[in-house]
């Protein structure tokens, strides 16, 4: 790997650290019986998106869920990971409030996308190509997030494919 690649392996790795710190941060969660709360919110939110679901938007097969803290980089929801156990999608919920905070967060904001639920933007800005969309319909919001190939830098789902596993979870609504 050129010391370029390493430089950006890097700091996308950071990018997604703090994402998941940033979910972490701002989306508290109660010490009290948070493990079968969690358990139960999963379960829930697996009826907004399952493992079909993202397997049509995206194109893979035999993609699994992960469950949060399992392996390094599952902080969402809804961890979906490859055959082989990478991590390909992280999908976080929350209230209209996060959707506020996520948008004022001036690394994370890189434009807006219209036709996905009430509002939607992409991110990061920077250098990175974007591989998080965040979207809100009522008061619920959602962040999805690809994660990146090492080799290449690049996203694993393209923002068009995000946009179609949105569209799914708001359809599911």
């Amino acid at each position: 790997m050129s010391k370029t690649n390493f430089t950006t392996f890097v700091l996308s790795f950071f990018a997604v650290a703090a994402f998941v710190c940033c979910f972490s941060i701002v989306t508290p969660r109660p010490a009290i019986a948070q493990a079968s709360k969690h358990a139960s919110a999963t379960a829930n939110y697996q009826k907004l998106l399952t493992v079909a679901d993202v397997e049509s938007a995206a194109s893979f097969k035999g993609l699994k869920l992960v469950s949060r803290g399992s392996t390094a980089g599952a902080g969402g929801d809804l961890n979906f990971a490859r055959p082989d156990g990478s991590l390909l999608l992280m999908v976080q919920f929350g209230n209209a409030d996060l959707f506020k905070q996520w948008k004022a967060q001036p690394d994370f904001y890189n434009s807006a996308v219209a036709g996905v639920g009430d509002e939607a933007f992409n991110g990061p800005k920077g250098g990175l190509a974007s591989y998080v969309l965040f979207f809100r319909k009522g008061t619920l919001s959602v962040g999805l997030s690809s994660f990146l190939d090492t080799d290449t830098m690049k996203p694993m789902l393209s923002q068009d494919q995000l946009r179609s596993i949105a569209k799914i979870i708001l359809s599911h609504l």
